[in-house]
């Protein structure tokens, strides 16, 4: 087989690859996902504390996260989509508490066909998030009471994952992502009590895709 013969069969090849996936022609989708991560770690001001000399930090736990979207295929590859997601993370340590990121983000995705079922995807979105820190119980950390509170920061992710096509319409898919935010900024007396707070957050998600 020549060079000109072997890149006649590599272009059909490719084509045809192509022509299978399931984003390879241009159409509206829309999807949903959900799993769990790591949240956001948030760290007391050890002035404002009654037992400790030193900063306390409260750990977030695994907690859950849910999404949906709603997107378009331009059938080169790349989508574009509209995102609403919800995160919410318990804190423990000696002061507990929990916070919630309720996002609405605008994301980008580039795809890559393995072959005639699997798709790699690549994929970032800034927008913004609702940061909530509520039901607060510092116990014996602060004598003064602190009461719930939220904020809107800019919010940002990045992620990767596959998708794998049961049906010419429907799509399952394995990802991660990567999201975080600005840091929230409190006022009264949560500000007081708070020095930082990492919102960033490691999500392993599982999700299913109808293409129209």
């Amino acid at each position: 087989m020549n060079t000109i013969q072997l890149g006649r069969v590599t272009l059909c090849a490719t084509l045809a690859l192509a022509a299978a996936s399931p984003w390879a022609q241009a159409g509206w989708y829309a999807g949903m996902a959900g799993g769990g991560g790591g949240g956001a770690d948030v760290e007391l001001d050890p002035a404002q504390l009654v037992r400790f000399l030193d900063a306390v930090t409260q750990e977030a736990d695994v907690g859950p996260v849910a999404l949906g979207a709603v997107g378009y295929a331009f059938g080169n590859r790349t989508r574009i989509e509209g995102e609403i997601a919800w995160r919410n993370n318990a804190l423990s340590g000696p002061a507990e508490g929990d916070t919630s990121n309720l996002s609405f983000m605008l994301n980008g995705a580039y795809d890559v066909p393995l072959d005639s079922r699997v798709t790699q995807f690549t994929m970032g979105g800034v927008g913004i998030s609702i940061f909530e820190y509520s039901d607060i119980d510092l116990g014996t950390l602060n004598l003064s009471s602190i009461e719930d509170d939220a904020t809107v920061v800019f919010a940002w992710q990045a992620g990767t994952g596959l998708r794998f096509a049961a049906t010419p319409s429907i799509s399952l898919e394995l990802s991660y992502r990567f999201f975080g935010t600005a840091e929230p900024d409190f006022d009264g007396s949560l500000g007081d009590i708070i020095t930082t707070i990492n919102n960033t957050h490691h999500n392993g998600l599982v999700g299913v895709t109808y293409s129209f």
